[in-house]
C-alpha cells in the first residue's frame, strides 16, 4: 500500500480552501511521509521532473512516479512530428 500524493491535486486544494491547509505545500508533503510511517506503508508522488527524484527520495518518498502517461505519449508525439518534417 501506498499513500500516493499528486502535486498538482494538492497544490490547487491548497490555493482554493486555504482555510482548511493543515501547513504550506511542503508541510503538507511532510505531514503525508509521517502519516504513511506511522501506518507503515510507503510514500509515494508524482513528479514531472527526474531531476527532483533525488530530493523528494531525501523527504521520505520511496514510490515515485516520472511524468505521466498523456505526458509521455505527447513528447513522443513530437519527437516522431519533428523526424517526420
Amino acid at each position: 500500500d501506498v499513500l500516493f500524493v499528486g502535486p498538482a491535486d494538492l497544490q490547487f486544494d491548497l490555493k482554493t480552501r486555504p482555510h482548511l491547509a493543515p501547513g504550506s505545500y511542503d508541510e503538507c508533503l511532510a505531514q503525508v511521509v509521517a502519516a504513511a510511517q506511522r501506518a507503515r506503508k510507503k510514500a509515494g508522488i508524482l513528479l514531472r521532473d527526474s531531476a527532483e527524484v533525488p530530493k523528494y527520495r531525501a523527504l521520505g518518498f520511496r514510490f515515485i512516479a516520472v511524468e505521466s502517461d498523456l505526458s509521455i505519449l505527447r513528447k513522443a508525439y513530437q519527437t516522431i512530428l519533428q523526424f517526420s518534417r
